[in-house]
Protein backbone atom coordinates (compact mmCIF):
# COMPACT_ATOMS: atom_id res chain seq x y z
CA UNK A 1 0.00 0.00 0.00
CA UNK A 2 0.98 3.75 -0.59
CA UNK A 3 0.41 6.52 1.47
CA UNK A 4 1.94 10.30 1.32
CA UNK A 5 3.10 11.18 3.99
CA UNK A 6 0.88 13.73 4.71
CA UNK A 7 -2.38 11.58 4.84
CA UNK A 8 -3.92 9.12 7.04
CA UNK A 9 -5.56 5.92 6.85
CA UNK A 10 -9.03 5.52 8.18
CA UNK A 11 -9.19 3.59 11.13
CA UNK A 12 -9.33 -0.63 10.53
CA UNK A 13 -7.92 -0.10 6.97
CA UNK A 14 -5.39 -3.14 7.84
CA UNK A 15 -8.09 -5.66 8.97
CA UNK A 16 -10.69 -4.58 5.72
CA UNK A 17 -7.60 -5.08 3.35
CA UNK A 18 -6.94 -8.79 4.66
CA UNK A 19 -10.44 -9.48 5.12
CA UNK A 20 -10.71 -8.70 1.22
CA UNK A 21 -7.66 -10.59 0.65
CA UNK A 22 -8.53 -13.49 1.88
CA UNK A 23 -12.62 -13.59 0.47
CA UNK A 24 -11.77 -12.40 -3.26
CA UNK A 25 -7.80 -13.14 -4.06
CA UNK A 26 -7.45 -10.19 -5.83
CA UNK A 27 -3.80 -8.86 -7.14
CA UNK A 28 -4.48 -5.28 -6.72
CA UNK A 29 -7.35 -3.45 -4.64
CA UNK A 30 -8.41 -0.21 -5.43
CA UNK A 31 -10.10 1.68 -3.18
CA UNK A 32 -11.75 5.78 -2.67
CA UNK A 33 -10.53 8.92 -0.54
CA UNK A 34 -12.08 12.00 1.08
CA UNK A 35 -10.67 14.94 1.59
CA UNK A 36 -12.00 17.41 3.72
CA UNK A 37 -15.80 17.88 2.69
CA UNK A 38 -15.26 16.10 -1.14
CA UNK A 39 -15.49 12.31 -1.22
CA UNK A 40 -13.83 10.51 -4.23
CA UNK A 41 -16.65 9.17 -6.99
CA UNK A 42 -17.55 5.50 -6.98
CA UNK A 43 -15.78 3.40 -9.48
CA UNK A 44 -18.90 1.25 -9.96
CA UNK A 45 -22.66 1.41 -8.61
CA UNK A 46 -21.97 -1.74 -6.89
CA UNK A 47 -19.61 -1.63 -3.37
CA UNK A 48 -17.60 -4.21 -4.46
CA UNK A 49 -16.60 -5.43 -7.82
CA UNK A 50 -13.78 -8.06 -8.80
CA UNK A 51 -12.33 -7.43 -12.50
CA UNK A 52 -10.55 -10.21 -13.74
CA UNK A 53 -8.17 -9.25 -17.03
CA UNK A 54 -9.87 -10.90 -19.60
CA UNK A 55 -12.58 -8.16 -19.13
CA UNK A 56 -9.76 -4.76 -18.49
CA UNK A 57 -10.62 -4.19 -21.85
CA UNK A 58 -13.93 -3.39 -21.64
CA UNK A 59 -14.00 -1.96 -17.73
CA UNK A 60 -10.59 -0.76 -16.50
CA UNK A 61 -8.87 0.25 -19.21
CA UNK A 62 -11.41 3.09 -20.40
CA UNK A 63 -10.61 4.66 -16.91
CA UNK A 64 -6.88 5.41 -18.04
CA UNK A 65 -8.67 7.54 -21.05
CA UNK A 66 -11.57 8.97 -19.12
CA UNK A 67 -10.05 11.16 -16.56
CA UNK A 68 -7.79 10.47 -13.70
CA UNK A 69 -9.72 7.09 -12.24
CA UNK A 70 -6.55 5.33 -12.26
CA UNK A 71 -4.03 8.14 -11.87
CA UNK A 72 -3.45 7.71 -8.54
CA UNK A 73 -1.07 5.02 -6.88
CA UNK A 74 -1.80 6.06 -3.29
CA UNK A 75 -5.00 4.41 -3.23
CA UNK A 76 -4.31 0.91 -3.69
CA UNK A 77 -3.00 -2.52 -1.74
CA UNK A 78 -1.01 -4.25 -4.43
CA UNK A 79 0.79 -7.48 -4.02
CA UNK A 80 4.45 -7.31 -2.95
CA UNK A 81 5.37 -9.77 -5.96
CA UNK A 82 3.85 -7.33 -8.56
CA UNK A 83 5.78 -4.31 -7.05
CA UNK A 84 9.36 -6.09 -7.17
CA UNK A 85 8.29 -6.15 -11.33
CA UNK A 86 7.91 -2.52 -11.64
CA UNK A 87 11.32 -0.52 -12.36
CA UNK A 88 11.16 3.48 -13.24
CA UNK A 89 12.73 3.24 -16.60
CA UNK A 90 12.83 7.22 -16.73
CA UNK A 91 14.31 9.23 -13.64
CA UNK A 92 13.49 12.93 -14.94
CA UNK A 93 9.87 12.36 -15.22
CA UNK A 94 8.08 15.32 -14.15
CA UNK A 95 4.50 14.97 -14.56
CA UNK A 96 2.44 11.45 -14.97
CA UNK A 97 4.64 9.22 -12.79
CA UNK A 98 1.84 7.47 -11.01
CA UNK A 99 -0.39 7.17 -14.40
CA UNK A 100 2.91 5.26 -15.77
CA UNK A 101 3.12 3.08 -12.76
CA UNK A 102 -0.15 2.16 -12.44
CA UNK A 103 -0.89 1.30 -16.34
CA UNK A 104 2.32 -1.23 -15.76
CA UNK A 105 0.99 -2.47 -12.20
CA UNK A 106 -2.20 -3.43 -14.45
CA UNK A 107 -0.22 -5.09 -17.25
CA UNK A 108 0.91 -7.42 -14.59
CA UNK A 109 -2.17 -7.98 -12.32
CA UNK A 110 -4.53 -10.35 -12.72
CA UNK A 111 -7.72 -9.08 -11.06
CA UNK A 112 -8.56 -5.92 -9.48
CA UNK A 113 -11.13 -5.46 -7.14
CA UNK A 114 -12.90 -2.08 -7.13
CA UNK A 115 -14.26 -1.07 -3.33
CA UNK A 116 -16.25 2.06 -2.59
CA UNK A 117 -14.84 2.32 0.93
CA UNK A 118 -13.19 5.70 1.73
CA UNK A 119 -9.66 4.27 3.22
CA UNK A 120 -7.53 7.56 3.23
CA UNK A 121 -8.34 11.09 4.43
CA UNK A 122 -5.77 13.44 2.42
CA UNK A 123 -4.48 16.18 4.41
CA UNK A 124 -3.20 19.30 2.64
CA UNK A 125 0.19 20.66 3.68
CA UNK A 126 2.21 22.71 1.82
CA UNK A 127 4.94 20.71 1.19
CA UNK A 128 5.56 18.49 -1.96
CA UNK A 129 7.92 15.43 -1.04
CA UNK A 130 9.08 13.44 -4.11
CA UNK A 131 10.58 10.02 -4.38
CA UNK A 132 11.77 8.13 -7.45
CA UNK A 133 12.30 5.08 -6.20
CA UNK A 134 10.29 1.94 -5.06
CA UNK A 135 11.03 0.64 -1.87
CA UNK A 136 9.24 -3.29 -1.15
CA UNK A 137 9.17 -3.66 2.64
CA UNK A 138 9.14 -7.30 3.89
Amino acid sequence: MFLDADDEYIDGIFERMIELINKFQPDLIKFRYKKDDYEQYMYFEEDLTLIHKENFSTKVYPMFLDGFQLNAIWNICVKKEILQQIEFKEKNVKYGEDLMMNLEIFTKIKSALFINDIIINIIRILVVLLSQEIRVNG
